[in-house]
């Protein structure tokens, strides 16, 4: 009955000279299979990725050319036809879904707009008329703990009334250091409404350099 446990204790002496601790075996070769095909997803993702990007910048490069020759009457997506036999098509469509930006960023790129428009001997255009300025304000969560990780419930309470009566209090008490405030704020800007269909009011190479600061959602789908 005891020789099966020398065994076991035998098997497990190349796991210790090989530097690998706790190594158990394993039947059969799942393991490298699942390597293998993990591999192979990955492979495909960042190829199926690759292949959206380029589909995505035809589409949007046409959908632009196409708005700007017409801005007041806006389409919303494009379609595309591959060279295949027979061919595919694809769906792409351009949202008003737009991320909040940098300041500075689409500053500077109005600032390269106006150049290229004034080269091109057109009428300057202001951001204003396209995007306004936003406040994100950020809370400083350390304060509503204590140093044991506990939720200050009344910290929080007070908070909701008035936030910068309970910033000035907990700087008071040494809860928050001075240096350190409750909350802080960062301008942020964002495009207005009108933003959507007032792009296409500049030309196709004032909406080709908004894209990189003011990114929207793109997508692609199969089209019959």
């Amino acid at each position: 009955m005891l020789k099966p446990l020398k065994l076991n204790v035998a098997e497990a002496a190349p796991a210790k000279k090989s530097g690998v601790k706790n190594l158990l075996p394993f039947e059969g070769t799942a393991i490298t299979e699942y390597f293998r095909l993990k591999g192979e997803v990955e492979e495909r993702k960042a190829r199926m990725e690759a292949l959206a990007l380029q589909i995505k910048d035809t589409g949007v490069d046409g959908l632009i050319d196409i708005n700007c020759e017409n801005p007041g009457n806006p389409v919303s997506s494009v379609k595309l036809q591959d060279e295949n036999d027979p061919p595919s098509r694809a769906v792409v469509s351009f949202t008003s879904k737009y991320s909040d930006v940098d300041v500075a960023a689409l500053s500077q790129a109005f600032v390269e707009i106006n150049e290229r428009r004034k080269n091109d001997n057109e009428a300057p255009v202001s951001e204003s008329d396209f995007a306004q300025y936003i406040i994100a304000a950020k809370l400083n969560l350390d304060a509503f703990y204590d140093s044991n990780g506990n939720f200050l419930e009344n910290v929080y309470a007070e908070v909701r009334k008035a936030l910068d009566g309970v910033a000035a209090k907990l700087v008071a008490s040494g809860k928050l250091a001075p240096s350190t405030p409750l909350y802080t704020e960062e301008q942020k800007a964002r495009v207005k409404p009108t933003f959507h269909d007032a792009r296409w009011t500049l030309g196709p190479e004032d909406n080709k350099a908004l894209l990189a600061v003011i990114p929207n959602t793109v997508t692609v789908k199969a089209s019959a």
